[in-house]
């Protein structure tokens, strides 16, 4: 598990049983959460975009309103944002759904975007040029870390590893780390997950057939009776 700590052992507890059994998890953050202010001025906003659970963490830590309309991508974030207090809305599961979205329900603006200091998407940008004056405030950096030894060691002996990657940016750091070992299958929450990890020596990059967590553990699921056949095969010839 190579996402922040608390969501790596989140996303392996939520798993269902039959998948639990067959599988060791090794936590190796690639990853960590970090705020970037301790307040940040709501200014006129009308109404909020979280994109992720981390922003609804530290938005949450911040203390902004929860009585400001709560636009999320995301059944996860979604939930995270009710959680913590806020009416969330889902807008859809990927960054171009919420913008389609919010430029059809064309809500009350300005809108004030709380991402993180790496994010993709543009989404401040699109729907300001569409006629929704957005802004954006980065709450929290992603600080990328290495590979502990012990886990160095645990992937160079050998066994077969599956890897869930959740983000481009834990994808690029994985590559950095681990890159040619060919005992390696990695699942990617999306294509633009996928694209670092692709023609690096793995084992085999596949992708989830939607960008949430139930489609990361349906892929993994399908990893390991895979290659359970595959090694079952090579031990009988």
């Amino acid at each position: 598990m190579t996402r922040p700590l608390q969501a790596g052992r989140s996303f392996v507890d939520t798993l269902p049983d039959d998948i639990r059994s067959c599988i060791e998890p090794v936590f190796a953050p690639l990853i960590q959460i970090e705020p970037t202010c301790t307040i940040v001025d709501q200014g006129a906003a009308q109404g909020l975009i979280l994109t992720s659970s981390n922003a609804v963490q530290i938005a949450r830590v911040l203390q902004f309103a929860t009585d400001l309309p709560c636009y999320c991508v995301g059944m996860r974030t979604t939930q995270a944002a009710r959680n913590a207090g806020w009416a969330a809305q889902t807008g859809g599961d990927t960054a171009d759904a919420l913008v389609a979205n919010l430029i059809a329900r064309r809500p009350p603006a300005p809108l004030l975007h709380l991402c993180g200091r790496h994010r993709r998407g543009h989404i401040a940008e699109r729907l300001t040029q569409a006629g929704l004056p957005t802004s954006e405030c980065a709450i929290y950096d992603q600080r990328l870390l290495g590979a502990p030894p012990e886990v160095q060691a645990r992937l160079n002996a050998g066994q077969t590893v599956i890897a869930p990657v959740f983000s481009p940016r834990t994808a690029r750091q994985f590559v950095e780390e681990f890159a040619t070992r060919g005992h390696i299958h990695a699942i990617a929450l999306s294509d633009a997950v996928a694209d670092p990890l692709l023609s690096c020596g793995f084992a085999s990059v596949s992708t989830a057939c939607r960008p949430d967590a139930r489609a990361m553990a349906e892929e993994l699921r399908r990893v390991l009776a895979e290659t359970a056949r595959l090694e079952a095969k090579g031990s009988a010839q």
